[in-house]
């Protein structure tokens, strides 16, 4: 995208300490520090058929745009086996991480010069900035025992969740507005000339600050059984506990709840080669603490889910092996963004419900001793069947937002061994999509190529991504900040050497 450029520092180091004669102690530190400029990135404005109207290159954002991180983690695991038929994992995370965002939010477009072409989008300056600070902790174990002829392994833990976060912004706004207009010049989608107007011309010193600091906190237990039920037969039982509690540290409002999720499973060896199973589960996902804040449309309930899913896996002539699933799964109050923007703040509102019904395939043969390919499809139908109190739907029908039918993958490599080496090719089809607001995303099929060479303790390797250069959308979002291109042809290129 012009403008835009990506730098990004990590420093890791860890220790691994032996205790005793089964315990391991791992200490280990992350810094993290991310600049990347001409951000935050929305997508290219695209037409109701799912064409880009202009260079997929295009930015809504001046090259002096930025969004900049820093993030700290720090992680303490300790793992150890006090009794041979029990294993002990516990484990503590923290992390803190600082973002800076000062980007063009683009507001849709107009027809500026009364032309009739819609050529000028409209922009938003915002300027936001978000301080999170984190702590896990985690423990479970895993038990083998036999009661009787049934072998047991017994999975049990609990883990716990806070967060703290912090957010500060600004937004200066559109200098195109009928009333309250701002400093905000747009920019052409056909000719764009950057630079004459940045967020350095928007006085943003006489601008009014907002905030909101949240803290969230999530908690659960779980057990799970899985049984061994003679050689062919296996049964699988968990339950599963989770509360939360959502704090407005401003405003002093909060929001809580818990709820019990559970799942039942069986797997059936039919033969050698070949397992049938089965399994029901439900869920319960707590939102995250930014889609709670009043501001945006919360709080909202919890998302709740219910699946179903029949498969089989099989090993054909010890070659082949064929993976098959049909599941269906039912979504509910899940979130998403509405479109309309109120004091610089995007709207949220929540689904009803998003049923999926769909089959997966998984093949991976080797052909020969040297060829190996691995195809896959997956077929799904995510449909919205309750739009909620706010009526949130696709403009096109009721189908579900970024969710294609029809998705298909294949990847072949070719080993020549006379000189130490591999090549790879690959390709990926996804069909159409709506976006959020209806806009048909259009199908695309990308290829990929590989080659691998090994020389004394060298290994070399070069992958091309989207080897014909493809045009073409990955998602769809809102109308005003159209479809996400997805990435032009790259090239990698490695070298590794095995001391």
């Amino acid at each position: 995208r012009w403008n835009a450029d990506s730098e990004s520092v990590i420093g890791d180091a860890s220790l691994a300490f032996d205790v005793g004669q089964t315990g391991e102690l791992v200490l280990q530190f992350t810094d993290i520090t991310q600049n990347l400029g001409g951000n935050r990135l929305r997508g290219v404005p695209v037409n109701d058929a799912g064409s880009f109207l202009t260079d997929r290159r295009w930015n809504h954002n001046e090259a002096s745009d930025f969004l900049d991180m820093r993030a700290r983690v720090a992680l303490a695991q300790y793992r150890f086996a006090p009794r041979d038929n029990l294993d002990v994992d516990i484990a503590a995370r923290w992390f803190s991480n600082n973002e800076h965002q000062m980007y063009h939010e683009p507001m849709g477009l107009i027809d500026r010069d009364r032309d009739g072409v819609a050529e000028w989008m409209t922009r938003q300056l915002r300027n936001q900035i978000r301080d999170n600070t984190a702590f896990t902790a985690s423990g479970n174990a895993v038990w083998r025992i036999n009661t009787g002829r049934i072998e047991h392994k017994v999975l049990f833990g609990a883990d716990v969740y806070q967060l703290d976060a912090d957010f500060t912004a600004q937004t200066a706004n559109s200098a195109d507005l009928a009333r309250g207009a701002g400093p905000v010049r747009g920019i052409d989608l056909f000719n764009p000339v950057y630079g004459a107007s940045t967020w350095h011309d928007y006085n943003l010193a006489a601008l009014p600050w907002r905030s909101t600091a949240t803290r969230s906190k999530r908690y659960g237990g779980y057990l799970q059984d899985e049984l061994a039920l003679g050689t062919r037969w296996h049964v699988l039982a968990g339950l599963r506990w989770d509360g939360f509690k959502d704090e407005d540290r401003m405003g002093g409002s909060s929001v809580d709840g818990n709820d019990l999720s559970w799942r039942l499973g069986s797997t059936f060896t039919v033969r050698d080669g070949l397992n049938l199973y089965a399994n029901i589960a439900s869920g319960f996902v707590p939102q995250s603490a930014a889609n709670q804040n009043p501001a945006a449309g919360g709080p909202f309930d919890a998302e709740r889910s219910r699946q179903w899913e029949v498969g089989l896996k099989s090993l054909l002539a010890d070659r082949v092996t064929l993976n098959m699933a049909a599941y269906r799964i039912d979504r509910s109050k899940i979130v998403q963004t509405t479109g309309e923007v109120r004091d610089g703040v995007n709207q949220l509102a929540a689904l009803g419900l998003v049923r999926s019904t769909g089959m997966e395939l998984d093949l991976l043969a080797d052909v020969t001793e040297h060829w190996v390919v691995n195809l896959t499809y997956a077929y799904n139908d995510a449909r919205v069947k309750d739009a909620g109190p706010n009526g949130i739907t696709n403009a096109s029908g009721d189908r579900f937002a970024n969710a294609p039918r029809n998705k298909l993958g294949l990847w072949t490599r070719y080993d020549l061994p006379s000189i130490n080496s591999a090549i790879g090719f690959g390709a990926d089809h996804v069909g159409e999509r709506v976006s959020l607001d209806g806009q048909a995303v259009k199908a695309y099929t990308v290829f990929d190529m590989s080659w691998k060479t090994t020389w004394k303790q060298w290994q070399f390797q070069a992958n091309v991504k989207n080897l014909f250069d493809k045009v073409y959308a990955a998602s769809g979002f809102i109308e005003r900040n159209g479809h996400f291109p997805g990435e032009p042809r790259r090239v990698y290129v490695q070298a590794a050497y095995n001391f």
